[in-house]
Protein backbone atom coordinates (compact mmCIF):
# COMPACT_ATOMS: atom_id res chain seq x y z
CA UNK A 1 0.00 0.00 0.00
CA UNK A 2 1.59 3.17 -0.52
CA UNK A 3 2.31 5.86 2.05
CA UNK A 4 0.67 8.59 2.65
CA UNK A 5 2.80 11.56 4.06
CA UNK A 6 1.82 15.42 5.05
CA UNK A 7 4.13 17.76 4.85
CA UNK A 8 4.82 20.89 3.90
CA UNK A 9 6.95 20.66 0.68
CA UNK A 10 10.08 23.04 0.34
CA UNK A 11 12.95 22.86 -2.31
CA UNK A 12 14.99 21.62 0.06
CA UNK A 13 12.39 18.16 0.98
CA UNK A 14 12.25 17.67 -2.94
CA UNK A 15 16.05 17.96 -3.36
CA UNK A 16 16.15 14.92 -0.37
CA UNK A 17 13.99 12.59 -2.09
CA UNK A 18 15.37 9.27 -2.22
CA UNK A 19 14.43 5.64 -2.84
CA UNK A 20 11.81 3.75 -0.47
CA UNK A 21 10.09 0.81 0.75
CA UNK A 22 7.10 1.56 -1.26
CA UNK A 23 5.36 4.37 -3.06
CA UNK A 24 5.25 7.22 -0.66
CA UNK A 25 2.87 10.33 -2.02
CA UNK A 26 3.53 14.00 -0.55
CA UNK A 27 1.33 16.54 -0.44
CA UNK A 28 1.90 20.51 -0.29
CA UNK A 29 0.38 22.54 2.07
CA UNK A 30 0.49 25.65 -0.18
CA UNK A 31 -1.23 24.19 -3.22
CA UNK A 32 -3.22 21.13 -1.72
CA UNK A 33 -4.00 19.59 -5.06
CA UNK A 34 -0.36 19.34 -5.64
CA UNK A 35 1.44 16.14 -4.64
CA UNK A 36 4.29 14.15 -5.74
CA UNK A 37 4.55 11.04 -5.75
CA UNK A 38 8.14 8.66 -4.77
CA UNK A 39 8.52 5.47 -6.35
CA UNK A 40 10.55 2.74 -4.52
CA UNK A 41 13.16 3.54 -7.28
CA UNK A 42 13.24 7.05 -6.02
CA UNK A 43 11.66 8.39 -9.37
CA UNK A 44 9.47 11.24 -8.45
CA UNK A 45 6.82 13.14 -10.44
CA UNK A 46 4.77 16.37 -9.76
CA UNK A 47 0.91 15.58 -9.87
CA UNK A 48 -2.69 16.99 -9.25
CA UNK A 49 -5.70 15.18 -8.29
CA UNK A 50 -8.91 16.72 -8.83
CA UNK A 51 -12.61 15.69 -9.85
CA UNK A 52 -13.83 15.66 -13.03
CA UNK A 53 -17.10 16.82 -14.75
CA UNK A 54 -18.22 13.02 -13.28
CA UNK A 55 -17.36 13.90 -9.84
CA UNK A 56 -14.80 10.72 -10.55
CA UNK A 57 -11.27 11.71 -8.64
CA UNK A 58 -8.44 11.72 -11.10
CA UNK A 59 -4.41 12.36 -10.96
CA UNK A 60 -2.86 13.71 -13.45
CA UNK A 61 0.98 13.79 -13.69
CA UNK A 62 2.62 16.70 -15.19
CA UNK A 63 6.17 16.92 -14.55
CA UNK A 64 9.10 15.06 -13.44
CA UNK A 65 10.37 16.43 -9.66
CA UNK A 66 14.35 16.72 -11.32
CA UNK A 67 12.95 18.39 -14.15
CA UNK A 68 10.60 21.32 -12.63
CA UNK A 69 11.56 23.37 -9.27
CA UNK A 70 8.69 23.10 -6.58
CA UNK A 71 8.20 27.03 -7.49
CA UNK A 72 7.48 26.30 -10.80
CA UNK A 73 5.21 22.84 -10.85
CA UNK A 74 2.93 25.09 -8.12
CA UNK A 75 2.45 27.87 -10.69
CA UNK A 76 1.75 24.88 -13.60
CA UNK A 77 -0.52 22.78 -11.30
CA UNK A 78 -3.04 26.17 -10.21
CA UNK A 79 -2.94 26.75 -14.09
CA UNK A 80 -4.13 22.93 -14.12
CA UNK A 81 -6.70 23.26 -11.80
CA UNK A 82 -8.55 26.28 -13.04
CA UNK A 83 -8.76 24.30 -16.41
CA UNK A 84 -10.44 21.75 -14.47
CA UNK A 85 -12.43 24.37 -12.69
CA UNK A 86 -13.50 25.62 -16.15
CA UNK A 87 -14.99 22.01 -17.35
CA UNK A 88 -11.76 20.48 -18.44
CA UNK A 89 -10.21 16.95 -18.13
CA UNK A 90 -6.61 17.00 -18.89
CA UNK A 91 -6.18 13.38 -18.15
CA UNK A 92 -9.10 12.07 -20.19
CA UNK A 93 -7.66 14.57 -22.83
CA UNK A 94 -3.96 12.82 -22.43
CA UNK A 95 -5.95 9.56 -22.56
CA UNK A 96 -7.46 10.55 -25.78
CA UNK A 97 -4.03 12.26 -27.26
CA UNK A 98 -2.23 8.69 -26.53
CA UNK A 99 -5.53 6.85 -28.00
CA UNK A 100 -5.91 8.43 -31.65
CA UNK A 101 -2.45 10.55 -32.27
CA UNK A 102 0.26 8.09 -32.80
CA UNK A 103 1.16 6.62 -36.68
CA UNK A 104 0.49 2.95 -35.08
CA UNK A 105 -3.10 3.74 -34.10
CA UNK A 106 -3.77 5.48 -37.70
CA UNK A 107 -2.61 2.17 -39.23
CA UNK A 108 -5.25 0.51 -36.74
CA UNK A 109 -7.25 2.59 -37.36
CA UNK A 110 -7.01 2.18 -41.38
CA UNK A 111 -6.57 -1.72 -41.09
CA UNK A 112 -9.38 -2.63 -39.02
CA UNK A 113 -12.16 0.59 -39.24
CA UNK A 114 -11.68 2.49 -42.93
CA UNK A 115 -10.81 -1.30 -44.80
CA UNK A 116 -13.83 -3.04 -43.61
CA UNK A 117 -16.28 0.22 -43.94
CA UNK A 118 -14.97 0.40 -47.04
CA UNK A 119 -14.86 -3.23 -47.63
CA UNK A 120 -11.27 -3.21 -49.52
CA UNK A 121 -10.37 -6.32 -50.70
CA UNK A 122 -8.60 -9.15 -48.75
CA UNK A 123 -5.73 -8.71 -50.90
CA UNK A 124 -5.14 -5.76 -51.03
CA UNK A 125 -5.36 -5.08 -47.06
CA UNK A 126 -2.99 -7.88 -46.65
CA UNK A 127 -0.35 -6.05 -48.76
CA UNK A 128 -1.02 -3.01 -46.56
CA UNK A 129 -0.93 -4.28 -43.62
CA UNK A 130 2.72 -6.14 -44.72
CA UNK A 131 3.98 -2.76 -46.02
CA UNK A 132 2.88 -1.51 -42.25
CA UNK A 133 4.20 -3.97 -40.31
CA UNK A 134 7.83 -4.29 -42.38
CA UNK A 135 8.31 -0.43 -43.23
CA UNK A 136 6.06 2.08 -42.18
CA UNK A 137 5.52 1.04 -38.33
CA UNK A 138 9.27 0.20 -37.45
CA UNK A 139 9.81 3.41 -38.69
CA UNK A 140 7.44 6.14 -37.34
CA UNK A 141 5.08 3.76 -35.42
CA UNK A 142 5.89 5.44 -31.87
CA UNK A 143 5.48 8.99 -33.31
CA UNK A 144 2.75 11.40 -33.42
CA UNK A 145 1.07 11.67 -36.73
CA UNK A 146 1.33 15.25 -36.67
CA UNK A 147 5.21 14.89 -36.26
CA UNK A 148 5.71 13.06 -40.16
CA UNK A 149 7.13 15.70 -42.33
CA UNK A 150 7.12 15.99 -45.86
CA UNK A 151 10.95 15.60 -45.66
CA UNK A 152 10.66 12.44 -43.80
CA UNK A 153 8.67 11.43 -46.78
CA UNK A 154 11.24 12.23 -49.22
CA UNK A 155 13.73 10.61 -47.04
CA UNK A 156 11.99 6.66 -46.99
CA UNK A 157 11.64 6.99 -50.88
CA UNK A 158 15.16 7.52 -51.23
CA UNK A 159 16.38 4.94 -48.85
CA UNK A 160 14.07 2.71 -50.76
CA UNK A 161 15.47 3.46 -54.18
CA UNK A 162 16.14 0.06 -54.89
CA UNK A 163 12.92 -1.04 -54.06
CA UNK A 164 10.78 1.56 -56.37
CA UNK A 165 7.84 -0.11 -57.00
CA UNK A 166 7.22 -1.02 -53.15
CA UNK A 167 8.11 2.76 -52.51
CA UNK A 168 5.72 3.88 -54.61
CA UNK A 169 3.19 1.29 -52.71
CA UNK A 170 4.25 2.74 -49.51
CA UNK A 171 3.46 6.59 -50.89
CA UNK A 172 -0.06 5.81 -51.76
CA UNK A 173 -0.84 4.20 -48.85
CA UNK A 174 0.78 6.78 -46.51
CA UNK A 175 -1.07 9.45 -48.88
CA UNK A 176 -4.55 7.80 -47.81
CA UNK A 177 -3.29 7.48 -43.92
CA UNK A 178 -2.33 11.21 -43.68
CA UNK A 179 -5.75 12.24 -46.11
CA UNK A 180 -7.81 10.37 -43.58
CA UNK A 181 -6.06 12.16 -40.76
CA UNK A 182 -6.79 15.18 -42.10
CA UNK A 183 -10.65 13.69 -42.02
CA UNK A 184 -10.08 12.93 -38.43
CA UNK A 185 -8.71 16.88 -37.28
CA UNK A 186 -5.76 15.32 -36.54
CA UNK A 187 -3.18 17.10 -38.40
CA UNK A 188 -4.02 19.76 -41.29
CA UNK A 189 -2.07 19.05 -44.45
CA UNK A 190 -1.01 15.63 -46.54
CA UNK A 191 3.29 14.99 -46.25
CA UNK A 192 2.71 13.23 -49.22
CA UNK A 193 2.17 15.50 -51.76
CA UNK A 194 4.69 17.12 -53.83
CA UNK A 195 6.65 13.21 -53.52
CA UNK A 196 6.55 12.15 -57.35
CA UNK A 197 6.26 8.56 -57.81
CA UNK A 198 8.77 6.31 -59.20
CA UNK A 199 8.46 5.33 -62.97
CA UNK A 200 7.30 1.75 -63.19
CA UNK A 201 7.15 0.35 -66.49
CA UNK A 202 3.61 -0.98 -67.23
CA UNK A 203 2.70 -4.51 -67.83
CA UNK A 204 1.70 -4.67 -71.59
CA UNK A 205 1.59 -8.86 -71.49
CA UNK A 206 -2.14 -10.65 -72.89
CA UNK A 207 -2.31 -14.00 -74.21
CA UNK A 208 -1.79 -14.74 -77.76
CA UNK A 209 -4.84 -16.87 -79.78
CA UNK A 210 -2.18 -19.44 -79.28
CA UNK A 211 -1.87 -19.26 -76.15
CA UNK A 212 -5.34 -19.15 -75.08
CA UNK A 213 -6.04 -22.33 -77.59
CA UNK A 214 -3.96 -24.29 -74.88
CA UNK A 215 -5.23 -22.59 -72.15
CA UNK A 216 -8.38 -23.45 -72.68
CA UNK A 217 -7.80 -27.06 -73.83
CA UNK A 218 -5.88 -27.75 -70.45
CA UNK A 219 -9.12 -26.60 -68.28
CA UNK A 220 -11.55 -28.29 -70.54
CA UNK A 221 -9.20 -31.40 -68.60
CA UNK A 222 -9.39 -30.37 -65.02
CA UNK A 223 -11.76 -31.88 -62.80
CA UNK A 224 -12.63 -28.67 -60.71
CA UNK A 225 -14.85 -27.48 -63.46
CA UNK A 226 -16.04 -24.57 -60.83
CA UNK A 227 -12.62 -22.90 -61.01
CA UNK A 228 -12.30 -23.64 -64.46
CA UNK A 229 -15.10 -21.55 -65.41
CA UNK A 230 -14.12 -18.65 -63.38
CA UNK A 231 -10.62 -18.66 -65.06
CA UNK A 232 -12.86 -18.77 -68.36
CA UNK A 233 -14.64 -16.15 -67.38
CA UNK A 234 -11.95 -13.81 -66.33
CA UNK A 235 -11.45 -14.24 -70.31
CA UNK A 236 -15.11 -13.69 -71.87
CA UNK A 237 -15.18 -10.59 -69.29
CA UNK A 238 -12.32 -8.83 -68.60
CA UNK A 239 -14.00 -8.67 -64.55
CA UNK A 240 -11.14 -7.55 -62.04
CA UNK A 241 -10.70 -10.71 -60.09
CA UNK A 242 -11.80 -9.81 -56.81
CA UNK A 243 -15.23 -8.50 -58.74
CA UNK A 244 -15.72 -12.42 -60.10
CA UNK A 245 -14.60 -13.81 -56.49
CA UNK A 246 -17.20 -11.63 -55.00
CA UNK A 247 -20.04 -11.81 -57.65
CA UNK A 248 -23.44 -12.98 -56.25
CA UNK A 249 -26.15 -14.83 -58.68
CA UNK A 250 -28.61 -11.92 -57.49
CA UNK A 251 -25.86 -9.82 -59.70
CA UNK A 252 -26.73 -11.40 -63.13
CA UNK A 253 -30.12 -11.15 -65.49
CA UNK A 254 -29.25 -14.61 -67.49
CA UNK A 255 -31.88 -13.34 -69.86
CA UNK A 256 -31.45 -10.35 -70.40
CA UNK A 257 -27.40 -11.01 -70.32
CA UNK A 258 -26.54 -8.09 -67.88
CA UNK A 259 -23.80 -8.05 -65.40
CA UNK A 260 -24.77 -5.52 -62.43
CA UNK A 261 -22.01 -5.48 -60.46
CA UNK A 262 -22.65 -3.30 -57.15
CA UNK A 263 -20.30 -0.06 -55.74
CA UNK A 264 -19.27 -2.70 -52.86
CA UNK A 265 -17.45 -5.06 -55.29
CA UNK A 266 -15.97 -2.49 -58.15
CA UNK A 267 -13.17 -0.56 -57.91
CA UNK A 268 -14.73 3.08 -58.94
CA UNK A 269 -17.27 2.43 -56.15
CA UNK A 270 -19.88 3.17 -58.52
CA UNK A 271 -22.68 0.32 -60.36
CA UNK A 272 -20.91 -0.95 -63.40
CA UNK A 273 -23.44 -2.92 -65.72
CA UNK A 274 -21.39 -5.34 -67.95
CA UNK A 275 -23.16 -6.88 -71.00
CA UNK A 276 -22.37 -10.88 -71.33
CA UNK A 277 -21.76 -12.91 -74.12
CA UNK A 278 -23.09 -15.84 -75.34
CA UNK A 279 -20.63 -18.22 -74.35
CA UNK A 280 -20.30 -16.31 -71.13
CA UNK A 281 -24.23 -16.67 -70.79
CA UNK A 282 -23.65 -20.34 -71.46
CA UNK A 283 -21.27 -21.14 -68.35
CA UNK A 284 -23.33 -19.14 -66.66
CA UNK A 285 -26.29 -20.78 -66.77
CA UNK A 286 -24.54 -24.58 -66.60
CA UNK A 287 -23.06 -23.31 -63.33
CA UNK A 288 -26.71 -22.01 -61.96
CA UNK A 289 -28.12 -25.38 -62.39
CA UNK A 290 -24.98 -26.72 -60.68
CA UNK A 291 -24.84 -24.03 -57.74
CA UNK A 292 -26.83 -26.07 -54.74
CA UNK A 293 -28.21 -22.73 -53.39
CA UNK A 294 -24.91 -21.00 -52.29
CA UNK A 295 -25.66 -16.79 -53.18
CA UNK A 296 -22.26 -16.53 -55.01
CA UNK A 297 -21.09 -18.12 -58.14
CA UNK A 298 -18.29 -19.43 -56.50
CA UNK A 299 -18.64 -20.21 -53.10
CA UNK A 300 -16.00 -21.15 -50.01
CA UNK A 301 -15.79 -24.71 -49.58
CA UNK A 302 -15.86 -24.55 -45.81
CA UNK A 303 -19.01 -22.57 -46.07
CA UNK A 304 -21.21 -21.99 -49.04
CA UNK A 305 -22.49 -18.87 -47.20
CA UNK A 306 -19.01 -16.88 -47.94
CA UNK A 307 -17.53 -16.54 -51.46
CA UNK A 308 -14.04 -18.37 -52.30
CA UNK A 309 -10.91 -16.20 -51.86
CA UNK A 310 -8.48 -16.80 -54.33
CA UNK A 311 -7.89 -19.29 -57.42
CA UNK A 312 -4.42 -18.52 -57.23
CA UNK A 313 -3.26 -22.97 -56.07
CA UNK A 314 -5.78 -23.62 -59.21
CA UNK A 315 -4.18 -21.48 -61.91
CA UNK A 316 -0.61 -22.06 -60.81
CA UNK A 317 -0.85 -25.58 -62.01
CA UNK A 318 -3.14 -24.07 -64.85
CA UNK A 319 -0.36 -21.92 -65.81
CA UNK A 320 2.26 -24.38 -65.78
CA UNK A 321 0.38 -27.26 -67.71
CA UNK A 322 -0.66 -25.00 -70.54
CA UNK A 323 2.83 -23.45 -70.40
CA UNK A 324 2.07 -19.71 -70.40
CA UNK A 325 5.56 -18.48 -68.48
CA UNK A 326 4.87 -15.44 -67.03
CA UNK A 327 1.33 -14.89 -67.29
CA UNK A 328 -0.73 -14.34 -64.37
CA UNK A 329 -4.19 -14.11 -63.43
CA UNK A 330 -4.81 -9.98 -64.26
CA UNK A 331 -3.45 -11.10 -67.70
CA UNK A 332 -6.81 -12.34 -68.41
CA UNK A 333 -7.84 -8.29 -68.09
CA UNK A 334 -5.39 -7.54 -70.21
CA UNK A 335 -6.32 -10.17 -72.79
CA UNK A 336 -9.68 -8.93 -73.53
CA UNK A 337 -9.40 -5.63 -74.08
CA UNK A 338 -6.35 -6.55 -75.92
CA UNK A 339 -7.87 -8.50 -78.59
CA UNK A 340 -11.23 -6.50 -78.44
CA UNK A 341 -8.53 -3.22 -79.42
CA UNK A 342 -7.30 -5.45 -82.29
CA UNK A 343 -10.60 -6.26 -84.25
CA UNK A 344 -11.80 -2.28 -84.11
CA UNK A 345 -13.69 -1.91 -80.89
CA UNK A 346 -12.92 1.61 -79.86
CA UNK A 347 -10.58 2.39 -76.68
CA UNK A 348 -14.12 4.36 -75.06
CA UNK A 349 -16.23 0.97 -75.63
CA UNK A 350 -13.39 -1.04 -73.93
CA UNK A 351 -13.01 1.80 -71.28
CA UNK A 352 -16.64 0.97 -70.33
CA UNK A 353 -16.78 -2.80 -70.77
CA UNK A 354 -13.64 -2.30 -68.05
CA UNK A 355 -15.64 -0.08 -65.73
CA UNK A 356 -13.22 2.90 -65.99
CA UNK A 357 -13.68 5.75 -64.81
CA UNK A 358 -10.87 7.94 -66.51
CA UNK A 359 -10.44 7.47 -70.10
CA UNK A 360 -6.57 7.69 -69.42
CA UNK A 361 -6.77 4.34 -67.94
CA UNK A 362 -7.84 2.55 -71.10
CA UNK A 363 -5.03 4.38 -72.89
CA UNK A 364 -2.96 2.06 -71.65
CA UNK A 365 -4.01 -0.30 -74.08
CA UNK A 366 -3.37 2.01 -76.75
CA UNK A 367 -0.11 0.18 -77.59
CA UNK A 368 -1.55 -2.88 -79.14
CA UNK A 369 -3.43 -0.56 -81.86
CA UNK A 370 -0.39 -0.39 -83.36
CA UNK A 371 -0.87 -4.73 -84.03
CA UNK A 372 -4.88 -3.56 -85.52
CA UNK A 373 -2.70 -0.83 -87.43
CA UNK A 374 -0.07 -3.27 -88.84
CA UNK A 375 -3.13 -5.68 -90.04
CA UNK A 376 -4.79 -3.02 -91.39
CA UNK A 377 -1.74 -1.28 -93.35
CA UNK A 378 -1.15 -5.13 -94.97
CA UNK A 379 -4.63 -5.12 -95.79
CA UNK A 380 -4.13 -1.60 -97.90
CA UNK A 381 -1.41 -3.38 -99.50
CA UNK A 382 -3.34 -6.09 -100.78
CA UNK A 383 -5.97 -3.65 -102.32
CA UNK A 384 -3.12 -2.03 -104.50
CA UNK A 385 -1.03 -4.67 -105.00
CA UNK A 386 -1.62 -5.11 -108.82
CA UNK A 387 -0.69 -1.07 -109.05
CA UNK A 388 1.96 -1.22 -107.49
CA UNK A 389 3.95 -0.22 -110.32
CA UNK A 390 2.00 3.16 -110.40
CA UNK A 391 2.64 3.76 -106.56
CA UNK A 392 6.60 3.34 -107.04
CA UNK A 393 8.94 6.46 -106.52
CA UNK A 394 8.69 8.10 -109.90
CA UNK A 395 11.36 8.35 -111.85
CA UNK A 396 14.19 11.44 -112.57
CA UNK A 397 12.10 13.91 -114.30
CA UNK A 398 8.73 13.02 -113.98
CA UNK A 399 5.78 14.96 -112.33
Amino acid sequence: MPKIVAKVLTQKVVDAIGPSPADVFLWDAEVRQLGIRVKPSGAASYFVQYRNADNRTRRYVFAKTTALSLKKARIDARALLSDVAQGLDPSAARKEERKADAMSDLADYFLNVYARERRLSKKYVSECKALLTHIILPRWGNLKVKAITHDDIRRLKIDMELKPVRANRCLALLSKMFSLAIEKGIRADNPVKGIERNVEAKRERFMSLVELERLMRVLANQEDQLQANGIRLLVLTGARIGELLSAEWAHFDLDDGIWTKPPSNTKQRRVHRAPLSSPALEILRRMKSESGGSPFLFPNKSNPMKPRESFRKFWLKVRMEAALGDVVLYTARHTYASHLLVVGVPLGVIGALLGHSQPSTTARYAHVGDIAGKAATEKMGDILEHIRGLIAAPTDGAL
